[in-house]
């Protein structure tokens, strides 16, 4: 009898983690992976420091701080309110 949890078609997320696994054997000084679908995923293969993730918002370096510009707030006359 074969295995029926092996006999299917892999999820887009399976997938992902497959890309990582096969990326990341290649490129073990990579804490995460970006694959082809535009997600992040963690290298399996990867044993350095903890990195955040690259999107994670709180962790940005003084040369990446963003630039913030003030705007005025004048009332506009064309549009009552």
């Amino acid at each position: 009898m074969f295995n029926q949890e092996e006999d299917h078609l892999a999820t887009p997320a399976e997938a992902c983690r497959e890309y990582a696994r096969n990326v990341g054997e290649q490129h073990r000084d990579r804490a995460w992976i970006l694959t082809d679908w535009d997600t992040w995923e963690r290298n399996p293969y990867y044993h350095g420091p903890a990195q955040p993730h690259p999107e994670f918002e709180d962790y940005i370096t003084p040369e990446q701080t963003p630039v913030v510009v003030e705007v005025p707030n004048t009332p506009d006359e064309d549009i009552p309110f």
